[in-house]
């Protein structure tokens, strides 16, 4: 392990390597992983400094934001919170233009956070992670990047579908097209977690219009049923 005092800065990258790791891991407990996580970045965090090294600093929030967004242990309201710190950390210091990768990633979480949030003011909330998804939207559309754009169009169906569940019928047609538009990219060769819930949220929206569509809701939910349990 690289030595803290005489290198202190490949000390703290090689912490926030190793926090990603346990991040990204498919092995070993997950709840144990995301707080082995939790620690490295912790120590991350003891060295590196917006000042001194902002881009490093700014991967390290993003990191430490996806982190608390996933932990499982401890309060949800409060995981939000600092996953929201985090990323509005990165977004301080980091502009498209400079960073794509980091400030996409940054962007992207932080209005999932506002949509998942769920405290007063809600609306507040919803609307500017709507605002700050429809920027992204802009940038990815036209830069080309289909799976970050996708992306957008899956959270944004879902938040309109969440309207929907919660007796608002007038964003189905919104909910709708975000998640077509998300189910276009992630299909079930793709990605067949993904395409699941798309399809099982779809039914449930298309079942609860003004004028029901039963019959592509029901096709909808047999395609969810597929998924969950691994029809061919």
């Amino acid at each position: 392990m690289v030595d803290r005092d005489r290198h202190p800065h490949l000390w703290a990258l090689a912490h926030n390597n190793r926090g990603l790791h346990y991040l990204r891991s498919e092995h070993g407990d997950r709840f144990a992983n995301i707080e082995r996580a939790k620690k490295e970045f912790e120590d991350a965090s003891t060295v590196l400094r917006a000042e001194t090294a902002p881009t490093e600093w700014a991967t390290l929030q993003v990191n430490f934001g996806v982190c608390f967004h996933q932990r499982a242990a401890g309060n949800r309201a409060d995981n939000l919170d600092q996953a929201l710190t985090r990323f509005s950390n990165a977004l301080s210091v980091t502009r498209l233009q400079d960073d794509a990768p980091t400030w996409i990633q940054a962007q992207l979480v932080y209005a999932v956070c506002l949509m998942e949030r769920r405290l007063d003011p809600v609306e507040q909330f919803e609307r500017q992670a709507i605002a700050m998804i429809d920027e992204l939207l802009e940038h990815t559309t036209a830069a080309g990047e289909e799976r970050v754009s996708a992306e957008c169009h899956y959270h944004l169906g879902t938040l309109y579908a969440g309207k929907v569940g919660r007796g608002a019928p007038e964003y189905v047609e919104r909910a709708v097209e975000h998640l077509a538009r998300a189910s276009s990219y992630f299909t079930r060769e793709r990605d067949l977690s993904v395409w699941g819930m798309i399809h099982s949220q779809l039914s449930l929206v298309r079942a609860k219009a003004v004028a029901p569509d039963l019959t592509a809701a029901l096709a909808d939910a047999e395609r969810a049923r597929a998924h969950r349990w691994r029809v061919p």
